[in-house]
């Protein structure tokens, strides 16, 4: 091909600008097209995490563990030993409930303070009476990671109040 030859009615220079050009044209829609692969990864996530929390307000708002948290609750001031089968399965099923939501918050399936924000003056009023029974269960099993979803996600409940609130609330008049 000589200097002055052309294809298609285009010399090499112009068919330069034209590889220039095209170049250009792909990678703007390539950085294009990774923005919608973005927003689309974005959106997977947050409807993974609303699925996720979906589930952990069924394991926490069921009718059934509200009635545990209420049995337990009305054990305040009643020594372990003293709990009859059904109270100390109660307490069984709210540790693990929130065992398996603490599970699920520290996988990093959905932000703690969802769940510390709502459930935190259950998680506090919890603690001092189930940590008995977690205590028990980890050294009859020898197993100190059993339950430790529920004293984590307590702990943090506890963190939480701390940073959030003052320590005495107001008084109402």
């Amino acid at each position: 091909m000589t200097p002055s030859a052309s294809v298609f009615g285009l010399d090499s220079a112009q068919w330069t600008a034209v590889g220039a050009i095209a170049t250009t044209i792909y990678t703007v829609a390539f950085i294009i097209s990774l923005l919608f692969i973005y927003r689309q990864v974005r959106h997977m996530r947050i409807s993974t995490m609303a699925t996720a929390f979906s589930k952990a307000l069924d394991i926490l708002q069921n009718e059934d563990r509200r009635a545990d948290r209420r049995t337990v609750f009305a054990l305040e001031g009643v020594p372990l030993d003293k709990w009859d089968e059904e109270q100390r399965r109660a307490g069984e099923r709210v540790v693990h409930s929130y065992d398996q939501v603490g599970t699920m918050i520290r996988a990093g399936i959905f932000d703690k303070e969802l769940i510390v924000d709502s459930w935190g003056n259950s998680l506090r009023r919890s603690k001092p009476l189930l940590m008995p029974l977690v205590l028990e269960y980890r050294t009859l099993w020898k197993s100190e990671e059993i339950w430790d979803g529920f004293e984590w996600l307590c702990a943090e409940a506890e963190e939480f109040q701390r940073k959030r609130r003052p320590t005495t609330l107001p008084t109402v008049q």
